[in-house]
Formats: structure tokens, sequence, C-alpha cells
């Protein structure tokens, strides 16, 4: 009763945490990116503007970065339940004491601590942007979506992920498969920090953005999905996946 109970748990966790982490967060990145949207025009101030421009934008669209802020922390919540549920779920597939579910958890709370911090620097960028001067406006707007270090940390959870899913069937292989096509996109994050700008833009280019958040986030919610959707998988029976046995020959 008492297991049961725990996966259930672990269910509800992993589908509200993964589907409702990665929504907020897209909502979130709109607001701040997007304040006219539909209109996507004003977009949001890159890397490549001006002092002047980065802070005139933060000045003038104050309130939906705040808002895309606050929402982004409220993720925070959800995040954490999913790096959770996938710790669990990994943890049961592996046999109880797996080093692939360890690393995830790792990674996906440290994942939530980044975003903590590109939270906090947004925060302020926006807070009274016409009071601290354009040059500590800039410097808020550069921390707040400095990617590159961060890399490591989101390529290594999907990595952990889709090895264990491969490897023990903790999910359904399509969700293992797609986190290893997305854990090496997450390396695009790293151009940018030696000067390389517009399509590998953090805040608006193709690859520094799209290719990058714009496929850890999607695999949050389908994760999200797929725990909801799928039994956790047995230990006897993933170890005998993982070995080529058949699960009686493993008992």
């Amino acid at each position: 009763m008492g297991q049961h109970s725990s996966s259930s748990t672990d269910r509800w966790f992993g589908a509200l945490g993964g589907i409702a982490f990665g929504a907020l967060t897209i909502l979130g990145w709109a607001f701040w990116a997007a304040p006219s949207f539909p209109h996507l025009s004003p977009g949001v101030a890159s890397w490549s503007d001006s002092t002047a421009s980065v802070a005139r934008y933060y000045s003038q669209h104050s309130t939906p970065v705040l808002i895309g802020c606050l929402l982004g922390t409220i993720a925070l919540a959800p995040l954490l339940m999913f790096t959770v549920a996938l710790y669990n779920r990994l943890r049961a597939a592996e046999g109880g004491s797996g080093s692939w579910a360890m690393l995830t958890l790792i990674a996906g709370v440290m994942v939530a601590v980044v975003h903590f911090l590109f939270l906090s620097f947004l925060f302020q960028a926006a807070f009274r942007p016409g009071a601290v001067g354009a040059q500590v406006t800039n410097a808020m707007a550069y921390a707040g979506t400095a990617g590159a270090a961060a890399s490591i940390l989101y390529a290594t959870m999907l990595l952990a992920v889709g090895v264990a899913t491969l490897r023990y069937d903790a999910l359904p292989r399509w969700t293992g498969i797609l986190a290893l096509i997305a854990a090496p996109l997450q390396f695009l994050y790293i151009p940018s920090i030696f000067g390389a700008e517009h399509i590998f833009d953090v805040t608006d280019g193709l690859l520094g953005v799209y290719a990058t958040f714009g496929t850890f986030l999607p695999w949050c919610i389908a994760a999200g999905i797929a725990i909801a959707r799928s039994a956790p998988a047995t230990a006897t029976a993933a170890e005998a996946r993982a070995t080529g046995l058949t699960p009686a020959a493993v008992s």
C-alpha cells in the first residue's frame, strides 16, 4: 500500500512538475522577450545592442519583465517536484541506489539554483532601471542571461536521464532518445561568451536560445507527461533488460 502511494505521488510530481515548469517558464520568457505579444516587435534587448538600448528596454518594459521573472520564480517549485520524481523513477529502475539517478537529482537541483540566480539578476535589471544607471542595468541583464556556465548542468541532467532510460527503461524509450539529442545542444550557449552574436545570441538567437532552452523546456513537458502515463519499471525487470536476460532468469 505504501509503495503504491509513493508511486502515485511520484506520478503526480512528475506530471505536474514537468508540465508546470515548462509551461510557466515559457510563459515567463514570453513576457520578458515579447512584452507586446502577439506582436514580436519590440523584442528583448540582445547582447549586440548598445548599453543605452538595453537600459531603455528594461525601463520601458519593466512591468512585463517583472511579471515574466515572477512566473519563472513560481516555476522553480514544479521544477523541484519534477526533479524528485525523476530521481525516484530512475532509482527504482536502477535497483534502489543508482548513480544515474543521483546524477539527475544533483544536476536538477543545480538547474533550479541557476534559474534562481538568473531570475534574481533580471529582477534587479527591471526593478529600477532609471535610477541605477544604464551600465548597472546592462550588467544585470548580462548576468541574467549568460547561460554558458549553466550548459553543463542542463546537459548532465539530460544525459543522465537519457542513459538511465535507454539502459533500464526508467521512462518510455522515446523520452530517453530525445534527452540524448537535446543534451549536446545545450553547449550552444558557450559561443556567446566568446563574443559570438546574432545566431548564437542567448537572448534571441536561433542556436543560442531556441536550440538550447527551446529543447530543454519542451522535453521537461514531454517527460512529465511520460511519467504520468507510464508505470515505474521494477528493478528486477530493468536489470534483466540491461543485461539481456529474461525477468524469470534473474529471479
